[in-house]
């Protein structure tokens, strides 16, 4: 039924609105973004993937077709809250409206729709124009600032490198902004670490 939803909907409506003639295109940019979903993708990498398939395609074309997306609420793209210009509108991230859609995309793909989900429901919160990614130095995938918010999301952080991947940006801008809520996000696991709240996915979609 997804499968069906994407292809004949999404997709296809995309296609016929927008007078594309080689679908083919459309779908190898879709898939691009959701393999890419947790980073920044610019639109020279997606054209370039897409021409490595062997699909002429220009830079301004791909800019047209990733907005087509956009238009119709199949993708959310995400600016970086501390870009100049031309990084806020070159170096977004593509996050998908539905975890659903995402997944049909993808392999092994827990970390990537718990990410999804929790960029879903802060532009649900906040509205999608609010909600921003952090790329300086360590990044922090999500920065509310109307809110003063500032989230990390990790499938799991019992592996200590992933632990100080995630928690190490996260607890140096606590220190640097103390009126902010700060949060790390998981699947399930729950807890403190170095002041930064753990929550599980499923108790933070309950908070209102």
């Amino acid at each position: 039924m997804l499968s069906s939803l994407c292809q004949k909907i999404y997709l296809g409506d995309i296609c016929a609105r927008n007078n594309i003639k080689n679908d083919r295109v459309l779908n190898i940019l879709i898939k691009k973004m959701a393999e890419s979903v947790k980073q920044p993708l610019s639109f020279n990498r997606l054209k370039n993937v897409i021409v490595a398939t062997g699909s002429p395609i220009s830079v301004p074309t791909t800019i047209y077709y990733a907005d087509y997306a956009s238009d119709s609420w199949l993708i959310l793209p995400m600016e970086n809250e501390v870009g100049g210009l031309t990084e806020k509108e070159t170096q977004k991230k593509y996050y998908f409206i539905d975890n659903g859609l995402l997944n049909l995309f993808l392999m092994n793909s827990e970390t990537s729709l718990l990410e999804n989900m929790v960029a879903v429901e802060l532009c649900r919160r906040f509205g999608k124009k609010n909600v921003y990614y952090l790329n300086v130095e360590k990044g922090i995938d999500f920065i509310v600032p109307d809110a003063k918010l500032a989230i990390q999301v990790s499938y799991s952080i019992t592996d200590k490198t992933t632990k100080d991947r995630e928690v190490q940006p996260l607890a140096k801008y606590a220190k640097t902004h103390e009126d902010w809520k700060c949060l790390l996000i998981t699947y399930d696991e729950e807890g403190t670490e170095e002041g930064i709240p753990v929550v599980p996915v499923w108790k933070w979609l309950m908070c209102v």
